[in-house]
């Protein structure tokens, strides 16, 4: 079992950064030009994935992570079952770019030819069982806690608390999900001062309300803002808004496969 390493950012496009967010609204920025407009390639030197922890023994907090081996990844209803319906085959990297990464169900063990994940896919909190042979092991201790009550968002490295922000989530009517997710994708803006900031983590989370935004598929993610006045507030179309400052934060230090806990 291996310990997290580093990839490296796909260049992307703005428009490839509103393609995993559901996240825009009116009061997003004051800025009247299209958001989509955004030209250039993200430079590919921004490290995905920070150093490896110390020590060759995950911690008994340690998250664990799947990344696929292959360009396909096939996924099963069970161990030694049927393609998982609706679902079969995943591609590697993802249409976005990045690599296919999911969060492991449970402690995995050595031997076991057979692990549970979480799914990138719609409905929410699909879970379905790929080959422990077509996916390398990693692990974090790192967790995203994201408080809608309190508005406010927490980045744990097991018991420490190593930074947190206030956020702006889903409006009425386009609320912000709850429950445990991971963090699937990372991209990076042409426009670090634009409507979604540096960087933006996709989850492994849809929106319940938006199916379809900017050619997009309502997906939701923590992302930047021009507008750090609104944080705080309920104005978005389900994603978690922070200051550009955290996301930059964030986008340096979590691997993808990173547990998002969202709760009341």
């Amino acid at each position: 079992m291996s310990r997290p390493g580093s990839l490296r950012v796909p260049a992307m496009l703005l428009a490839l950064v509103m393609g995993i967010t559901a996240c825009s609204g009116a009061a997003a920025s004051t800025d009247p030009a299209d958001p989509t407009g955004g030209t250039g390639p993200v430079p590919d030197s921004v490290r995905l994935l920070p150093p490896p922890p110390v020590g060759d023994q995950p911690p008994a907090d340690a998250s664990y992570i799947a990344r696929a081996r292959g360009t396909g990844l096939e996924v099963f209803d069970g161990p030694e079952g049927e393609a998982l319906e609706g679902v079969g085959t995943l591609t590697n990297p993802t249409a976005n770019g990045t690599a296919l990464v999911m969060a492991v169900l449970g402690r995995p063990d050595p031997a076991q030819e057979w692990l549970e994940v979480l799914l990138p896919v719609r409905p929410n909190f699909t879970t379905g069982w790929v080959r422990a042979a077509d996916v390398e092991i990693t692990w974090t201790t790192y967790v995203i806690d994201i408080d809608i009550s309190d508005h406010r968002l927490e980045l744990w490295r097991g018991d420490e608390l190593v930074t947190w922000g206030t956020v702006a989530l889903g409006r009425s009517g386009a609320p912000t999900p709850t429950g445990r997710t991971a963090v699937n994708e990372l991209l990076a803006s042409p426009e670090p001062d634009g409507l979604y900031g540096p960087f933006a983590l996709g989850l492994s989370l849809w929106s319940d309300t938006v199916t379809e935004y900017a050619g997009g598929n309502g997906q939701i993610g923590i992302h930047g803002t021009n507008r750090p006045d609104l944080l705080g507030s309920d104005v978005s179309l389900g994603c978690v808004r922070v200051g550009n400052d955290l996301v930059s934060d964030l986008a340096g230090r979590v691997p993808l496969g990173t547990p998002v806990v969202i709760h009341d």
